[in-house]
């Protein structure tokens, strides 16, 4: 099939500025309760958060943040298991970055996965970490997440572990030291730049600090790589990027845990085996806790494949944390920043001339306000003294060298970011497509041509100035009655040349509504035993020891009996019946569990939240039309904490639990034979439904089938009912 692209002329191109392509699309807004991995996966790269009434120390902030990505687009991410290299799933991780709202001087990160929320929050000199703490298996993250002042989480008179490099040291200065800014206030352009560091770990790295997960090890390390760029990026207009990550599921790395330097080692390794790998630096990420260094990096080394590596050891795993034992102090970002330091071409800031403090030289008269490459972290205070941030002469000496070392970092100036959107059926949809391609461009571009007919025949549109801030949107409408997957190409220009890329279209069928036969309020619900669930199980080949009726899918973890099952660990449980659709459109559907559950529509599984974790939130949407829909929910908990909260939400529904008048089950779900109106419980409205079937003499009210309406059938009623529902 061929496909119609249009051209933009030179014209065309000559309306649009800079200026009018600097700001971020679609715009998202929430309360600091609703921050969390499912909430935020629907927000794409470059797009915009509001996180609202965000709780600190004795006050609650709006951040303004947007999303970014530290893994380029075709990262190499391995795990080596038995000394084979095997993929790895691209971890599911949410970076954001950006500023407490109204104060443009202060600095947020926040990072968000399945394994932990990590960040900071820097405003008034002040430095305030955000995290979920050290890695758990079940752990609740929502109720683990805590934001405390670091001078209430570092202990000041901790030993921190110090740089194994000293100035003059040639063996870490194989290129020499590079020049450093005198502080005369001249200063070397700063074109915006990106490196790639290709990140390394061991098997002590997984072992020590993730218990052998390798997926959640992997999360962290992309997690510290995204707070370490954001203050590149800030500081040096540098961003990182890492186009190869490595984690190890056993002791078969090259690496030696109990004797000899790191830093040798990984050197050795990599010249030998690992040329292959595209990078700027190696920065390699141990858990080892033997080394006579905290970390250590070799001095002006981008792009120097010979020397180009850098070692952060005492790593903790997560960002501080108030409810854990202070141990050396050491803080996960601040090491890998400082060595990291060293390979963009800085030395320490007391070894400048004039120095910049007199930390590492024994002086300690004023260490607050200590930058990434000090030693103030070495007075009284620890590091509650440092600053996240480069002192300015040192922002001069790292610009200038990347300036003058010969190393390219401005090849991907323009990047086209892959787009994804969904529609209806005979619905068009617009689309901001050039939001994802300025958040990850240094220089500036303009749209060039993209594709006028989509590759299945839908029609593309560029609706000039209409998207945010003036930018250029395009307009897609699907084929007449077409559902599946669509796609059109775009193009942008920059200084360096033409990139293009795709946006992906997912065009979505209403589903039919189904009819209900007898239907009553709230789910019906089947218990069931399990032995030592790992996953949930094939319910259809078991038989439920008990049943049950819900009104309200919302039951927090917690230690004792789940729902009304009578039981605490090794128990299963499936919710069925019906749930609401107000009006045709696409609805969203989450399960937040301990442990696994699944939840489907009809046949359709829309969220997979299976195996063993804690409390964890996943969602999916389907496209539903009006009118009632089968809903069936599996659930599976082996020990520990059990729970289980579904939401569901669409157009003109806020998110809620399902409830009230949005589910029904049908009427034969009946808990015992007393059960007359079969609404899952036992109560006066039964005795009264079987009093009128006595009475009227109505099959129902036969309880022994005999034919005769007698004292023992008002006896087996009775018998039944003072049973109750199992």
């Amino acid at each position: 099939m061929s496909h119609a692209r249009t051209l933009l002329t030179l014209a065309a191109i000559g309306a649009f500025s800079a200026g009018s392509l600097a700001q971020q699309s679609q715009h998202f807004n929430l309360g600091a309760s609703q921050m969390s991995l499912e909430s935020l996966a629907q927000v794409q790269i470059g797009d915009h958060v509001r996180i609202e009434d965000f709780q600190i120390p004795n006050a609650q902030l709006d951040l303004e943040l947007d999303r970014f990505e530290v893994l380029t687009a075709d990262a190499e991410l391995v795990v080596g298991v038995n000394g084979q290299m095997r993929a790895l799933p691209r971890p599911d991780v949410v970076l954001l970055s950006g500023i407490v709202a109204g104060d443009a001087d202060s600095r947020v990160f926040i990072s968000l996965s399945p394994f932990g929320t990590n960040g900071f929050i820097e405003q008034h000199g002040e430095t305030i970490s955000i995290s979920t703490g050290p890695y758990e298996v079940e752990k609740d993250l929502q109720a683990a997440i805590r934001s405390a002042k670091m001078n209430d989480l570092i202990d000041p008179n901790a030993v921190t572990n110090g740089c194994g490099y000293t100035q003059g040291d040639t063996d870490l200065e194989p290129m020499g030291l590079p020049e450093q800014s005198p502080g005369d206030g001249a200063r070397g352009g700063s074109t915006c730049r990106i490196a790639g560091i290709a990140v390394e770990s061991d098997y002590e790295f997984t072992q020590r600090l993730f218990g052998g997960n390798t997926n959640a090890a992997a999360a962290y390390l992309v997690t510290l790589v995204g707070a370490i760029s954001e203050i590149y990026e800030r500081d040096v207009n540098a961003r990182l990027a890492i186009p190869f990550l490595r984690v190890w599921a056993d002791n078969t790395d090259p690496y030696d845990a109990n004797t000899g330097d790191p830093l040798d080692q990984v050197r050795n390794h990599w010249n030998a085996s690992m040329g292959g790998v595209e990078r700027t630096i190696t920065h390699f990420f141990t858990g080892r806790e033997n080394t006579s260094y905290g970390g250590v990096a070799y001095v002006g080394v981008l792009c120097n494949e010979s020397y180009g590596y850098g070692v952060s050891a005492y790593l903790d795993g997560s960002f501080p944390y108030p409810l854990v034992d202070h141990n050396s102090g050491n803080w996960d970002v601040v090491v890998a920043a400082h060595e990291i330091g060293h390979n963009f071409g800085t030395g320490h800031t007391h070894s400048y001339s004039p120095p910049i403090d007199g930390c590492g030289n024994g002086d300690c008269s004023a260490p607050y306000g200590g930058t990434i490459m000090s030693y103030c972290h070495t007075c009284s205070g620890g590091l509650t003294n440092i600053v996240l941030g480069f002192h300015p002469r040192v922002q001069d000496t790292i610009i200038n060298f990347m300036n003058t070392s010969g190393c390219d970092l401005l090849s991907e100036g323009v990047t086209a970011a892959e787009d994804f959107a969904e529609t209806l059926q005979n619905n068009s949809i617009e689309i901001d497509a050039l939001s994802n391609d300025l958040s990850q461009s240094c220089d500036p571009f303009v749209l060039s041509s993209y594709d006028s007919t989509s590759f299945s025949g839908g029609t593309v549109e560029l609706l000039a100035g209409a998207g945010p801030d003036g930018r250029d949107i395009f307009r897609y409408t699907p084929p007449a009655d077409y559902a599946g997957n669509d796609l059109f190409g775009y193009t942008i220009m920059g200084d360096a040349g033409a990139v293009s890329t795709v946006v992906n279209l997912d065009v979505r069928a209403l589903r039919p509504a189904d009819n209900r036969l007898n239907p009553i309020p709230g789910l019906a619900v089947s218990y069931y035993d399990l032995s030592n669930p790992s996953v949930l199980p094939d319910f259809d080949t078991l038989t439920p020891f008990a049943t049950d009726v819900t009104t309200d899918v919302n039951y927090p973890s917690t230690g004792g009996n789940f729902m009304n099952s009578g039981r605490s660990d090794q128990i299963g449980a499936v919710i069925e019946g019906y749930v609401w659709a107000l009006s045709d459109g696409i609805y969203t559907f989450s399960t937040d569990s301990d442990d696994g559950s699944a939840l489907y529509i009809g046949d359709e599984q829309v969220v997979n939240n299976d195996g063993l974790h804690g409390m964890v939130k996943k969602g999916g949407s389907i496209p539903l039309s009006a009118g009632w829909h089968k809903i069936r929910i599996e659930f599976f908990e082996n020990g520990g904490g059990a729970g289980l909260i579904s939401t569901m939400t669409g157009p003109g529904m806020a998110e809620a639990s399902l409830s009230g008048i949005f589910i029904t089950h049908e009427k034969n779900a009946q808990c015992s034979i007393a059960d007359f109106n079969a609404d899952g419980t036992l109560d006066f409205f039964d005795v009264t439904e079987f009093i009128e079937a006595f009475n009227t003499q109505d099959a129902s009210a036969d309880m022994n089938d005999d034919g005769v309406y007698n004292f023992f059938d008002v006896s087996a009623f009775l018998v039944a009912f003072a049973e109750g529902c199992p």
